[in-house]
């Protein structure tokens, strides 16, 4: 079998349209409030993830991570034959969200769907009543900036839309939870 039939197989063996759901391991003790974070390939995203285990840690939180289909990872060509696998392999590398939480001691659930991102992470965090949603500060670039202006940004209609805290965080963000004199600063 060629790698290009191994590849349509493996696409039409999983869907990308249809939701993924992974559940990591039970923590030993029960989550007192849940946590929805949105997870991308960009660094605020990742730095997103590593602070809300770090505040999961301290509130006892279950997390909700979720990576919504967008067109970063869609392929350029959508004639081409692999385009379907394509997409899967995309989305397989955005699940390197897990291999972040498998360090974690709390409970966690990754969830990976097509969607408007804001509906997502506001549908979720409303199923499980989570007490913020967290998310990378917006990127830089030009499309970027057209949202922010039109209001269309992820992060704007998460403020507009959800009733809950929405938690932006920056991609070099330094101040670790439990640590230091609460000032913001590195400790000594």
């Amino acid at each position: 079998m060629s790698k290009r039939s191994e590849r349509k197989s493996e696409a039409q063996v999983w869907d990308w349209r249809v939701p993924r759901r992974i559940d990591g391991p039970a923590a030993p003790t029960r989550a007192s409030t849940a946590l929805v974070v949105g997870f991308d390939r960009h660094a605020a995203s990742r730095r997103a993830l590593e602070f809300a285990i770090e505040l999961g840690a301290g509130l006892r939180a279950y997390l909700h991570v979720a990576h919504v289909v967008d067109t970063e990872d869609l392929p350029i060509d959508p004639d081409s034959d692999d385009w379907e696998a394509r997409i899967c392999e995309a989305l397989d590398r955005e699940r390197r969200a897990c291999a972040v939480l498998a360090t974690s001691a709390g409970n966690w659930t990754y969830h990976g769907r097509a969607g408007d991102p804001a509906k997502v992470l506001i549908a979720l965090a409303d199923a499980d009543d989570a007490a913020m949603i967290l998310i990378g500060t917006p990127r830089r670039d030009l499309m970027a900036r057209i949202d922010r202006l039109l209001g269309e940004s992820v992060s704007a209609r998460l403020v507009h839309h959800s009733h809950r805290p929405v938690v932006l965080v920056p991609h070099n963000t330094v101040a670790r939870l439990g640590t230091g004199s609460g000032t913001g600063r590195k400790p000594d």
